[in-house]
């Protein structure tokens, strides 16, 4: 079974965090809510989650870490010299790097992750990311770092993120059963 870490900060976008692990864990995929500061996490509209754990007590091996946006959220994310060394450490080791909104551009970008690479991010932030090349596309993925839009785009970032940590026929099969129409795969 696959794993999933979804990094949770206050202020993050709770739609963007709730359909990738609402989607993901129907498709068998084990999926941890992993907060930076507390495990009661609020979200940017008030909503409150409770994490599985910190992100300072993560310690087993892990295929994918998720960034929702949510200006704040990403902002308190960007801060943490822990959530940084994570990302460069699991990038570098092949693991699954998928960041919504705002994050691409806020988190990802400054961290030299997004170099060279093609990218989406929430619209007019892409001049945040230097040396990146920006798509305006819903969904973009590129070697191991997939990328998208904002809350509408959610679904179509989840689906991409059960295609390559399961199959598109798993994604085509939980999208299915959840009445959900699922995006063509580029």
């Amino acid at each position: 079974m696959k794993t999933a870490v979804i990094m949770l900060a206050d202020g993050f976008e709770e739609t963007e965090a709730i359909v990738p692990i609402d989607l993901l864990r129907r498709s068998d995929i084990n999926v941890l809510m992993c907060a930076l500061n507390a495990i009661d996490v609020v979200g940017a509209h008030l909503i409150c989650f409770q994490a599985n754990l910190l992100l300072k007590d993560l310690v087993q091996p892990f295929d994918a870490l998720i960034l929702p946006g949510g200006l704040l959220g990403v902002q308190n994310l960007a801060k943490s010299s822990l959530v940084g060394h994570l990302l460069k450490e699991s990038s570098s080791k092949g693991a699954l790097i998928g960041a919504i909104c705002a994050a691409p551009a806020v988190v990802l970008g400054p961290l030299g992750l997004l170099k060279g690479k093609k990218f989406t991010c929430y619209p007019g932030m892409e001049s945040l990311v230097e040396e990146g090349f920006f798509c305006d596309q819903n969904v973009v993925q590129e070697d191991n770092f997939i990328t998208s839009r904002g809350l509408g785009t959610a679904t179509d970032f989840a689906y991409q993120l059960i295609c390559a940590l399961v199959s598109e026929n798993k994604a085509q099969e939980v999208f299915h059963q959840a009445l959900i129409p699922y995006p063509l795969v580029s």
